[in-house]
């Protein structure tokens, strides 16, 4: 599955006026008012009576890495079924009855959370609630639609990761990576464990972790806060309390030495993705890694395109990604080399442009370039009630504040470049990290051999 961006992220658009001259983003300037049901949800609101529309997040607290061995896919094939009809309402009906009032939804899964999400008319709100309410209380999970919703999700593996050789590259670097973390397991799941899930490990799944405990609602829009807790108390607080499952804690050991893995297909060009062991989201030095990140990826005038894509004529495109986790994750590299160029002299040549980095840093230039593309990028994500709800909703989970997105611009601001320069030290040295190769093959066809060892 492919990963999300370093923040969450929504459709770029103009930013209101309030924001842009300078509104000071504070909790007072966010009034979110917290509650919680007797039966464990967690429920934020945040009235905006801008436009008469609601959008409506419902986080849960299950991901990839909630999964056991040999049970791969199942919070991914969850997002599926969640969408296959209750007990109230059959199946096709959430969609249709959302529609016909004018709104729309979707969800995604990731390694630690999934999402349901909404965005509708504010006259919809007793609806909306009744639907989602009815879906954590009898979602319908017969054979018929399991067997169905499999086999949508077997596709679509296929499609995105088995029939895409940087799918499979991803995938390679996971599962190098992460020896004992469950990080190492695809989003989507092992095509095998997908074959052979049985409905009863459904339903045990479904009873531990989507339960109201184990749940967060956020509602941004028109609304007023004591009818909308009235409406949520009426459409929710019937739904049994069930314990929060725990989470247990997965302790990766250190990597003795550089990991690398290849994969041969029968490609064109090759490629180079490389993992380099990054913090968790409420580190401070994940701010940090954000700006290296922008400073030497984003965008035509960053160093790493300059030099290895326009000058030298290494690579045909670089991209990085650090996608920030609650638990420590990976600051990836992603290289698709030019043809002809190996997989070694392009890695020499990024380790040329990080040595020179970790030896003399940043220039004041792409310092400031890198935070003020950050600092525009956390505006927009609340600019709007859809990414309010994703974005608060989403450092709520991360990093256990909400407030922490609000804090965001001024952070990226105040990073220093010895700061920077100390954090790119600690973390993109060749010590520790995961290599994964992609070498073109006049062998296969469509069929690849992985290796594991190191460089």
């Amino acid at each position: 599955m492919p990963r999300s961006n370093p923040l969450p992220t929504t459709p770029r658009s103009p930013l209101p006026k309030r924001l842009a001259s300078g509104l000071r983003l504070s909790r007072e300037a966010f009034p979110v008012e917290e509650s919680a049901l007797e039966n464990g949800l967690a429920l934020y609101l945040l009235p905006n009576a801008a436009v008469p529309a609601i959008s409506l997040h419902l986080f849960f607290r299950v991901g990839s890495r909630d999964e056991s061995p040999g049970a791969t896919g199942l919070a991914h094939l969850f997002e599926h079924m969640y969408f296959n009809g209750s007990a109230r309402f059959g199946p096709g009906e959430f969609d249709r009855r959302l529609e016909s009032m004018g709104g729309h939804s979707n969800a995604y899964t990731s390694h630690e959370m999934t999402v349901f999400h909404e965005l509708f008319p504010s006259r919809g709100l007793e609806r909306v609630l009744e639907l989602e309410a009815d879906r954590m209380a009898s979602l319908l999970l017969t054979e018929e639609a399991l067997a169905r919703e499999r086999q949508v999700v077997m596709e679509e593996r296929r499609l995105v990761v088995e029939n895409e050789p940087l799918g499979l590259l991803d995938e390679e670097l996971f599962a190098t990576a992460f020896r004992r973390h469950p990080f190492r397991n695809p989003i989507i799941g092992w095509m095998e464990d997908l074959r052979r899930l049985s409905r009863a490990e459904c339903l045990d799944f479904f009873e531990r972790h989507y339960a109201p405990a184990n749940a967060a609602l956020w509602l941004v829009g028109d609304f007023e806060s004591s009818t909308a807790r009235l409406l949520v108390e009426r459409c929710f607080g019937a739904l049994p309390a069930r314990p929060a499952p725990g989470r247990i804690s997965f302790q990766e050991p250190p990597a003795q030495g550089q990991r690398e893995a290849r994969l041969r297909l029968p490609v064109q060009c090759g490629a180079v993705m490389i993992g380099y062991r990054a913090p968790p989201a409420d580190s401070p030095d994940a701010v940090a890694l954000d700006l290296l990140q922008l400073a030497l990826a984003g965008g035509e005038g960053s160093r790493l395109i300059k030099e290895l894509v326009y000058r030298r004529r290494l690579v045909q495109s670089l991209t990085i990604d650090f996608t920030w986790r609650a638990e420590p994750g990976l600051f990836i590299v992603l290289m698709e080399l030019s043809h002809g160029v190996s997989a070694e002299r392009a890695l020499r040549a990024l380790d040329e442009q990080l040595d020179e980095l970790l030896a003399k840093g940043l220039r004041e230039e792409e310092r400031a370039r890198a935070a003020g593309q950050l600092r525009a990028a956390s505006l927009r994500e609340l600019a709007t009630n859809d990414g309010r709800a994703n974005t608060l909703g989403t450092y709520q989970l991360l990093c256990g504040d909400w407030a922490r997105a609000l804090e965001l611009p001024r952070l990226y601001a105040e990073v220093n470049r010895a700061s920077l320069r100390e954090v790119a030290r600690r973390y993109l040295s060749p010590e520790g990290r995961t290599v994964a190769i992609l070498e073109p093959s006049a062998e296969g066809r469509g069929e690849g051999r992985a290796s594991h060892g190191r460089l």
